[in-house]
């Protein structure tokens, strides 16, 4: 009786907590610092009158301690690699020391929420009370990553940091309360106040947060067959469906990881909407542009900016002035050269490859649901989840 009131006692303070979060009814100081004072005190009253630790093995743990701290150098890297952008909150100190302590404990609290929903929710099958739990807790989290609403531009953020939640919850069901606080305060923290943070695009991100997350998880599974702590969970599909499906899943995840790698090194593709190129480009071929190669020869194609457009054109003549380049294009379908002249610094790189039809997908989705970038992206993060989810799915028995 005493650990139902108990209980309950801690969910109904965290949850009026999280109500006056997202609410916003307080304002200045009083906005960060009284929500983090009740998250600390929850959390300490949970740990030290009720956490239980279950562990399946000290390997197990110390391999989820190393998948957290992965996520650190990985984070930097990923910047050195695009570019490195300064957390412009650090500006203010005051600000700063208030957003980590509100961070840090906004993320003690979420986790015993999560561990209370772990131990209270009546399903036996794990990887369905981990979906349950997962798609709770990221909804609290991405108030704290200032995403409250989900839009085309938001919802494949809410499938990557689901599948952050849905490790962190299979932690919690396996390895106990203090490993899952363990796993995911590195993350978020990382993401929320680290002073230098990489600059990306919406599909770059995703993908990157989506591969540190299949590292993570492949040395997660991997732990948890070397234990043998749990049993292998019976197959609901047949063996020729599930070769299938994993063929199918690992054969678009490594397509992502060259894509991520030749965007390292280079090359970026463009898809093209008009015909001013015909027939050497038609309307939906993909080009690829390397934009290390920026100084073209005549009768090369090349991609660059004019009238807040990237066009792909031939360049017909080039010459040099003043030590600078410039280039005359023209549209191979078209009569005249084009009205303008291309400075050097305005090429964004030689055409390298041309792949017909690709493009097509992309163009009837700008046309009829919106931005491209978006969509992939989602169908990315979507794809991602879905590897993650067959891993523990595979591993983890209905304990």
């Amino acid at each position: 009786m005493e650990t139902h009131r108990f209980t309950l006692i801690l969910v109904l303070v965290l949850f009026i907590t999280f109500i006056i979060v997202f609410t916003d009814i307080l304002y200045g100081v009083a906005y960060n610092l009284i929500p983090s004072i009740i998250f600390i005190t929850v959390f300490i009253a949970y740990y030290v009158f009720w956490s239980r630790n279950r562990f399946y093995g000290e390997e197990l743990r110390l391999a989820t301690i190393y998948t957290s701290l992965l996520f650190i150098p990985t984070w930097f890297l990923t910047g050195l690699f695009f570019e490195l952008g300064l957390n412009t909150s650090i500006l203010n100190i005051f600000s700063y020391t208030l957003n980590i302590v509100f961070t840090i404990s906004y993320v003690l609290g979420c986790e015993v929420f999560r561990r209370i929903l772990v131990d209270n929710i009546g399903v036996k099958d794990n990887n369905v009370k981990a979906l349950i739990v997962s798609t709770i807790t990221t909804i609290l989290y991405m108030k704290l990553l200032g995403l409250t609403e989900i839009n085309l531009s938001t919802l494949s953020l809410y499938i990557i940091f689901m599948g952050y939640n849905y490790v962190t919850t299979m932690i919690s069901i396996l390895n106990g309360f203090k490993n899952q606080v363990s796993y995911i305060l590195p993350i978020y923290t990382m993401i929320n106040l680290s002073p230098l943070q990489p600059i990306l695009n919406i599909l770059m991100k995703r993908v990157v947060l989506g591969l540190i997350l299949i590292v993570q998880s492949f040395i997660l599974v991997i732990t948890l067959y070397r234990e043998r702590k749990i049993r292998v969970r019976r197959r609901y599909f047949t063996e020729r469906m599930k070769r299938f499906k994993e063929l199918f899943e690992y054969t678009l995840l490594i397509l992502s990881i060259i894509i991520l790698v030749l965007y390292i090194i280079g090359y970026r593709p463009l898809v093209i909407i008009s015909g001013s190129m015909n027939p050497t480009i038609n309307v939906g071929d993909v080009v690829v542009i390397d934009i290390n190669d920026r100084r073209p020869g005549e009768s090369d194609i090349i991609a660059f900016t004019a009238l807040n457009n990237v066009i792909v054109h031939r360049v017909v003549y080039s010459y040099e002035r003043n030590n600078k380049l410039f280039y005359i294009t023209k549209g191979d379908a078209n009569k005249e050269i084009d009205p303008w002249v291309v400075e050097g610094k305005q090429v964004l790189g030689k055409v390298v490859l041309t792949i017909p039809y690709l493009g097509n997908p992309t163009i009837l989705i700008r046309k009829y649901i919106g931005d491209p970038m978006k969509v992939t992206s989602i169908a990315i993060s979507l794809l991602l989840f879905s590897i993650i989810y067959s891993m523990f799915k595979k591993t983890v028995y209905i304990l």
